[in-house]
């Protein structure tokens, strides 16, 4: 009986090693498969250094800019602002009532020339007034 135990030790010695060399060959393909990504992705992915070099560079070259023409850019900007200021207030509602013009109103509605007679309110540039339209 020992002696046919012995047979089986050998038997079960012989599958491990063919397991474990198995597993070993395993474990290099996927070794070697994770060094050809990490190659792959050093080709594809951008140099830090480079990008570094490149943003410094545009850095440097906006901060020229804005010293060579930033202060007249401002200059004109505030212009375009007052301008446009000034156009937004030559167009408010309001603005013919400082030249002198009324509005009349009826209900909380301007109302026109081809008005129904009957109680408005008059509005001046400094007060409103209640009328009646005949």
């Amino acid at each position: 009986a020992a002696e046919a135990a012995v047979p089986v030790k050998a038997d079960l010695l012989t599958g491990l090693e063919s397991e474990q060399a198995h597993l070993q060959r395993l474990l290099v393909q996927q070794l070697e498969s994770l060094k050809m990504r990490v190659q792959t992705a050093r080709r594809l992915l951008p140099d830090p250094a480079r990008l570094l070099l490149q943003a410094n560079s545009r850095l440097d070259e906006l901060m020229a800019r804005l010293h060579l023409n930033g202060p007249q850019a401002l200059k004109q900007a505030k212009q375009r602002l007052e301008n446009l200021q000034r156009v937004l207030a030559a167009h408010h509602p309001e603005a013919p009532l400082q030249r002198g013009y009324a509005m009349v109103w009826r209900q909380g509605q301007v109302v026109g020339a081809e008005s129904t007679p009957g109680p408005v309110e008059i509005q001046f540039a400094t007060a409103r007034r209640a009328a009646v339209l005949a």
